[in-house]
């Protein structure tokens, strides 16, 4: 039985302009040699770098007699929330068989305990004060200028 492993690799750009990815794809014979190339956490170094040069967005492991898609990891970042926030969080999850479910947060590369979910409801919140904030400075602006002009 043989395994193809899919590779997602992308230049380490989060932003929509600079960002380019490429595959790689390669055919492994046992199931523990796929699964060794879909880690449970971001490293990093060779084969897999994390915050380099090049970093691996996606992986998938699909059984090569069924079609079955065996295993599978995938990067998430933290875009949407003030500039250059994608750099701030990411979430690398998948799931394999011998370790069923998995999510590791990192905040830039330390490792952190928070869910994935906790950390967007947070970056929600301090992005909602953020912009409560500029619109209560923009009503005070206008305000005063509506005072200039009506004396």
């Amino acid at each position: 039985m043989a395994f193809q492993v899919e590779i997602t690799y992308s230049n380490g750009y989060r932003c929509g302009c600079c960002a380019r990815d490429w595959e790689h794809s390669e055919w492994v014979d046992t199931l523990q040699e796929a699964l060794e190339k879909v880690p449970v956490e971001l490293i990093d170094g060779d084969p897999l770098q994390f915050n380099g040069d090049m970093e691996v967005t996606k992986v998938t492991v699909v059984d090569g007699s069924t079609g079955e898609e065996v295993a599978r990891a995938t990067a998430h970042w933290s875009t949407g929330y003030g500039r250059y926030s994608g750099y701030n969080f990411t979430c690398w999850s998948g799931f394999r068989p011998d370790v069923g479910s998995f999510e590791t947060v990192y905040k830039g590369r330390t490792k952190v305990e928070e869910t994935w979910r906790e950390v967007l409801e947070d970056l929600r919140e301090k992005q909602a004060q953020a912009d409560l904030a500029k619109a209560q400075a923009d009503l005070a602006k206008a305000q005063q200028r509506l005072q200039s002009l009506t004396k």
